[in-house]
């Protein structure tokens, strides 16, 4: 008999470690899906915060939305016209920040140094309070934050966004823990 209760305690002693180990997975998964869920409404923020303040900086008043649905509209360039069509209906307050950011791009692109420290302070509000980047792509070419001291590979990253309406401009925002 002495050698059953020998197995069942190894075998009760093996269930623990197993379970406690799955446990610590679990909540360590979950903390990081907490983390980049907080990337990501901190990146989608400072998004809106930096295109009002390159867009509407001399102005005093920023317009109000609209609240109009549209299913498409027009983009008028140098060389011709072209009428983009969305999937599903979008507010024309949107689309009209996606075509901005389109023109803006070109001429006045966004500042990755200045763009992190405002997605820090919103990092900071959402209760992260640590080393951040951002990876800011122009038609496939990255440009990086000044922060030396996080790297892309060893930091929580947000999903790729996309800035503007033709898909050119892309950001990504990083925080470590």
């Amino acid at each position: 008999m002495k050698p059953k209760k020998k197995l069942l305690i190894i075998l009760l002693i093996f269930i623990a470690i197993s379970s406690y180990i799955l446990f610590f997975c679990f909540s360590f998964q979950q903390g990081k899906n907490n983390i980049r869920q907080k990337i990501a409404v901190a990146l989608q923020s400072t998004i809106s915060q930096d295109y009002y303040k390159r867009c509407f900086e001399a102005l005093q008043n920023v317009p109000q939305p609209l609240k109009r649905k549209i299913k498409g509209t027009k983009l008028i360039t140098k060389n011709r016209i072209e009428f983009i069509h969305f999937k599903d209906s979008i507010e024309e307050q949107l689309s009209d920040q996606l075509i901005d950011q389109y023109i803006f791009a070109t001429f006045l692109p966004i500042n990755p140094n200045t763009f992190n420290k405002i997605f820090k302070d919103e990092l900071a509000k959402q209760g992260i309070a640590d080393k951040t980047g951002i990876i800011y792509r122009y038609k496939g070419k990255p440009q990086y934050s000044e922060n030396d001291s996080i790297r892309p590979r060893s930091a929580l990253r947000s999903r790729i966004k996309m800035l503007d309406i033709k898909k050119y401009c892309q950001c990504t925002g990083m925080g470590r823990l």
